[in-house]
């Protein structure tokens, strides 16, 4: 039976030792220079070889892959969940079928209106980036 996790997916205080290691200064808020928590949008447990492995995707898109300081960040995570022994990898909007894509641009639009109608306790959460990779595609 798959385990269920939150997701998005908190990391632990441990990225920060991390992002030392890697000489990656760490995300904070830039306002109040609070440390932000780095989030991973899905970890889902799927079988291979007969047993249940967790996965820890993160979703971003494809331009904001030659963005350097996006990649150090990634970093950070891919540690994190490579010490864990997760196997971590980044899912872009290339990665997606069409169909897929334009049923999250589709959902996105019911969430919308679902709040628009004050019908919050129905709301569906739905990442950010998954959102931005569906509204890439309508482009």
């Amino acid at each position: 039976m798959p385990r269920r996790h939150p997701e998005p997916c908190p990391l632990h205080l441990e990225e920060r030792r991390i992002a030392l290691e890697a000489d990656v200064s760490h995300p904070v808020d830039k306002k109040s220079r609070t440390a932000l928590v780095r989030m991973t949008d899905f970890l889902p447990d799927v079988e291979r070889s007969s047993r249940m492995v967790t996965l820890a995707r993160t979703v971003k898109p494809s331009e904001a892959l030659s963005d350097a300081r996006t990649i150090a960040k990634l970093e950070i995570e891919r540690r994190y969940w490579t010490s864990r022994g997760v196997d971590w990898g980044i899912v872009t909007e290339r990665d997606l079928p069409p169909i897929l894509l334009r049923n999250l641009d589709f959902l996105q639009g019911c969430v919308l209106r679902f709040l628009e109608d004050g019908r919050r306790e129905r709301l569906l959460w739905m990442s950010s980036e998954a959102r931005g990779l569906a509204h890439r595609h309508r482009r």
